[in-house]
Order: structure tokens, then C-alpha cells, then sequence
């Protein structure tokens, strides 16, 4: 994450249009399995139909979620923050999670998409943390706002 000269997480938090681009894409594939119940048959042939609704539920929640705090990064930084850690701490175990079944279910013959799902899910989780540095830091700020002596 990069930092300004004071230590501090670089202000507003911002994203990359890779990262909107790939929860547009979990929003997008979420629709699909939620209305017309068509999507990945590696994740459907091994979770029973209620558990593969909420699958496609968490995809639309998550990346919406992380496409609404690209929009609130400039008007409310801590609300976006707030809203990216939410989708990314959902979308992040649920990729590692996919990539998984997908070498449990197609073996060898998935092992590329199953390396670009992981990758996803591992840089998800590297955003996660970052989200929390930034948390983190805005906190201890504001207890030190909060401590220091009024100025008259």
C-alpha cells in the first residue's frame, strides 16, 4: 500500500479498474445463476441447489458492495473502506473456495482456471489487509486527536 511521508495510507482510498472490472464480473455471473440458474457446472455439480443460491447471492453482494465503495471513495472514505472490507472479507475465502472445487471437480483439465481463480481470491485478501492498515491507522489518528490537549 503505498504511504505519504508521514506514514500514513495514501488518501482516499482508491481502486483499481482491474478490481471493478472483476466484481462487475462476480455481480454479473451472480445474476446469471440467480435468474436463470445457468453458471459454472463445476461449483453446481457439487453443492446442493439451496447452497448454490446463496453461492450466487454472495457473488452479487460482494462485488456490489466493492462497486459501491468505489463510489463513496471520494464523497465518504471511511464508509467506502467500510463496504470494500465487507465485499472483499465475503468474495475473497469464496474464490479460494471456487478454485478449489474446480481442481476437485474437473482435475487437470481446470488446473489454468483454478490458478487465475486462487490468484483472485489471494488478491482480494491482499486488499483486505490493506483496508484494515487503513482502518487501523484512521483509528489510532482519531484516539490521538481525541487525547491531545484542546489548543485556546
Amino acid at each position: 500500500m503505498p504511504y505519504n511521508t508521514y506514514g500514513a495510507p495514501s488518501w482516499p482510498p482508491v481502486r483499481h479498474p482491474h478490481q471493478l472490472y472483476l466484481m462487475a464480473a462476480c455481480v454479473c455471473a451472480g445474476t446469471t445463476g440467480l435468474v436463470v440458474q445457468a453458471g459454472a457446472q463445476s461449483i453446481k455439480s457439487e453443492l446442493p441447489s439451496a447452497l448454490y443460491l446463496v453461492w450466487n447471492l454472495t457473488l452479487v453482494l460482494s462485488g456490489a458492495s466493492c462497486i459501491l465503495a468505489a463510489w463513496f471513495a471520494r464523497r465518504d472514505g471511511v464508509l467506502s473502506l467500510l463496504l470494500e472490507r465487507l465485499g472483499l472479507s465475503v468474495v475473497s475465502p469464496a474464490s479460494l473456495l471456487y478454485g478449489f472445487l474446480l481442481v476437485r471437480s474437473q482435475g487437470e483439465a481446470a488446473a489454468f482456471a483454478a490458478f487465475m481463480t486462487i490468484g483472485f481470491g489471494i488478491a482480494c485478501l491482499e486488499r483486505l489487509r490493506e483496508c484494515w492498515v487503513t482502518i487501523i491507522w484512521l483509528h489510532r489518528q482519531a484516539d490521538v486527536r481525541a487525547a491531545a490537549p484542546e489548543r485556546s
